[in-house]
Formats: structure tokens, C-alpha cells, sequence
């Protein structure tokens, strides 16, 4: 991420609401924010990792940020643990999850063709991130905020129904969890895309189907022979 985009991230996630009382504010919002979404695009979703996504910034770029210097020193201080889980139990997780899509949909122009549609538990209780990534290097896409684990597919859903999400073009893929007719509907028949989506006994008209069609079908790779097993455990 260059500084530009930087700077537009924290610009833009000075819309968040600030949650905090205006007595005991060490750490300025948009900076504090900034931090948990680099750490969130960076893949990180255990609290204490984005915490130390924090600390392993340079004076100069917690600086860049607009972070505050501790008083009467040139150091920039990086939001403690106990920080940044006081301000996301908080925070409105759905507002930052919305302005993030916004961000990241201006960014990128238009979603990539290949995308996966999955839910991460932020550890520490609080709550599930359900993201939209690309399939190359997993950089999220889009993304919003569910209470709980147990949430991610009304969450998954919303997400998709945001018209801040573009799927026309795109192959979506997700894990059984989403293979729902609402989920097929919302990216075929609402967003003009495809999906691939797994099929486990939660749906067992659909696994018999499914297996019943691909029986006679060719698999995507040749069947392995004994011959091909040897060679491939000869030393």
C-alpha cells in the first residue's frame, strides 16, 4: 500500500463514529482504526497479532499516521492490546465493516472475476468478520461485521446484497455452510455472477443430486494408476 492509499484509508475511516469518552483518549481514532484494518487486510484476525501489527511499525510511518507523540519525547506510541479491545467492544463494527467495503470497492475499481466467500471468529469475543477475497492472495474485498460465528450466514448474505458489492462477472466460491437457495439467488439472479459452492449432508437432496449428475462425468484430473502411485513414491 503506498502513502497515498494510506491516507485515504484513514480519511476514510474518519466517518466511524468515535465511541470513546473525550476524557482518556491516548490514541487518535482514524490512526487506532487504520492500524486494525491493515492488520485485518494483512490477514490477521487474532487480536494480539494486530496488536503487534501495530508495534512493528517505524516511528516514522506511526507519524504518518497522525499518531500522538508521548508527551515531551519525539516517540509514537502504537495502541496497546487492552486498547484496541476496549475500542472494538465498543465500536460499531458494522459502520467500520461498511466503510472498509466502500474503501476497498474504490481501490480496486471493480471485484476481481475469482472471489471466496468465508467467515473468520476474531478471537477474544468479538465477533466474526465475514469477507469477501480474492482467490490469488486471499486480500479481502469487501467485508462486514456478524455478532458471532453462528451469524456468518445472514451476515455472508447482507454482504451480498450490499450495493456496495459488485459480483457481475465474478465466480463466487464458499464452503457448504453457504449453499442455500437464497445465497445462489442473491449472486446469480441479483448481482448477474456464478458461484461453486460446497455440499455436505446439511443439504442431502442437493449431495444426492449433485453425486447422481457427476457420476458419469469426467474427473477434472486423469484417475491415478498403480503405475502412476510407484513412480510417485520411488525414491
Amino acid at each position: 500500500m503506498n502513502a497515498a492509499q494510506r491516507d485515504s484509508l484513514k480519511d476514510a475511516l474518519r466517518e466511524v463514529p468515535d465511541p470513546r469518552r473525550a476524557q482518556g483518549k491516548r490514541y487518535p481514532l482514524a490512526p487506532t482504526l487504520t492500524v486494525v484494518a491493515l492488520g485485518l487486510l494483512a490477514g490477521k484476525v487474532d487480536l494480539t497479532e494486530i496488536q503487534r501489527f501495530g508495534t512493528r511499525l517505524s516511528q516514522p510511518q506511526r507519524k504518518a499516521l497522525g499518531f500522538w507523540p508521548k508527551k515531551g519525547t519525539q516517540f509514537y506510541p502504537a495502541p496497546t492490546y487492552t486498547v484496541l479491545r476496549d475500542l472494538l467492544i465498543a465500536l460499531d463494527l458494522e459502520a467500520l465493516a461498511d466503510i472498509l467495503t466502500r474503501w476497498l470497492q474504490a481501490q480496486a475499481g471493480r471485484l476481481p472475476a475469482s472471489l471466496a466467500l468465508d467467515g473468520k471468529t476474531i478471537r477474544d469475543h468479538l465477533g466474526c468478520i465475514v469477507s469477501l477475497v480474492e482467490h490469488d492472495d486471499g486480500a479481502p474485498v469487501a467485508l462486514i461485521a456478524a455478532p458471532n460465528k453462528g451469524h456468518e450466514l445472514p451476515a455472508a448474505q447482507k454482504l451480498l446484497r450490499s450495493d456496495a458489492v459488485n459480483l457481475l462477472g465474478c465466480v463466487v466460491t464458499a464452503d457448504p455452510l453457504h449453499c442455500q437457495k437464497e445465497t445462489a439467488q442473491l449472486i446469480t439472479q441479483e448481482k448477474g455472477g456464478d458461484y461453486v459452492l460446497g455440499v455436505k449432508d446439511n443439504q442431502p437432496t442437493v449431495r444426492q443430486n449433485a453425486e447422481k449428475k457427476l457420476a458419469a462425468a469426467a474427473p477434472l484430473l486423469p484417475r491415478p494408476t498403480p503405475g502412476m502411485v510407484a513412480s510417485k513414491t520411488a525414491p
